[in-house]
């Protein structure tokens, strides 16, 4: 129970040590106008806030021998206790190196509520792993339902997409996402699939059906879907730390920055054509945030703000 108790709180203060060294990072680059965020440094971040090891030590820890230290209390025999009272109460403590020692007393029912703090926490972690295991399964299971996109046009774009990124388009598969998905997504699973909505098809042009498509191969180019699935599993395993979420968001946000980045360059895309692909990234997006299973368009409003800067800058 004790190195339970020890290894959560050392988790918490790695974490804020670490996330305010992130922020002062954010504030440079922003003032030196900097575009430094990265998907594997997010993930550096992440492990070394989840990695064991008691960096800021709690309490001491045993000899080398396996004893306890000198200074740790014991309980009491009769023989060393100076009433009749100290001895029955079997609950008290004197320490061993004291000269005149204190007496302390443990508390059995705080005791019995820290005890079921490792329960506590199995059970919260296994429900959010499950939410998360939950939503990979209905999306297999909803896709394999979901027709093949024919539109010729479309399929056009979509064959020009890959031959930029270098993939084969028998190896993806375009679906006709119709009404269901309202943003455009990838899913890395069972194959590679790439949902399209009807909006999209119909709206669009062909330079940015061909930016929309460059976006998600680019993500299952990537493997963007393990790097995603990982986080969130950390993420609900380690539920009790909100730096973890944090830094699960932080990589959410870096993964899509640096695929708008590769998208424009693979395009080589001028500030005109940057600007339109900011602008139908606005298009789709949606507040309900984005789903732990698919890679995509969908994003939160105040990243897409910051992407959309970023984009019209460079």
């Amino acid at each position: 129970m004790n190195e339970f108790w020890d290894y959560g709180c050392s988790t918490l203060l790695r974490s804020a040590v670490l996330f305010g060294i992130v922020q002062l990072v954010d504030y440079w680059a922003r003032r030196q106008r900097f575009h430094w965020q990265r998907r594997d440094f997010f993930a550096l971040v992440m492990l070394l806030m989840l990695m064991p090891g008691n960096w800021l030590a709690l309490r001491p820890a045993s000899s080398p021998t396996g004893h306890a230290p000198a200074s740790t209390p014991k309980l009491l025999k009769r023989s060393e206790c100076r009433n009749w009272l100290e001895w029955q109460a079997g609950d008290f403590v004197r320490p061993v190196s004291a000269a005149t020692p204190s007496i302390r007393m443990k508390f059995p029912a705080t005791a019995g509520l820290i005890d079921w703090l490792p329960t506590v926490y199995l059970i919260v972690a296994i429900l959010l792993i499950g939410r998360q295991v939950g939503q990979y399964r209905f999306w297999r299971r909803r896709l394999r339902q979901l027709p093949e996109l024919n539109d010729a046009f479309v399929r056009r774009q979509f064959e020009l997409a890959c031959v930029k990124c270098d993939m084969e388009p028998a190896a993806v598969r375009l679906l006709d996402g119709g009404t269901r998905l309202p943003v455009p997504a990838s899913f890395g699973w069972d194959g590679f699939h790439i949902i399209l909505p009807r909006q999209a098809a119909q709206q669009f042009s062909a330079h940015e059906l061909e930016l929309l498509f460059l976006h998600e191969l680019i993500h299952l180019k990537r493997r963007d879907h393990w790097w995603k699935l990982l986080a969130g599993l950390s993420s609900a395993m380690w539920w009790f730390n909100p730096f973890v979420r944090w830094a699960e968001y932080r990589l959410t946000a870096a993964t899509e920055l640096e695929v708008d980045r590769r998208v424009l360059a693979t395009a080589a895309a001028g500030r005109d054509q940057a600007a339109d692909y900011a602008r139908m990234l606005l298009a789709f997006h949606t507040p309900s945030g984005n789903t732990p299973a698919l890679s995509g368009l969908s994003f939160h409003g105040r990243e897409l703000k910051k992407t959309n800067t970023g984009h019209t800058d460079e």
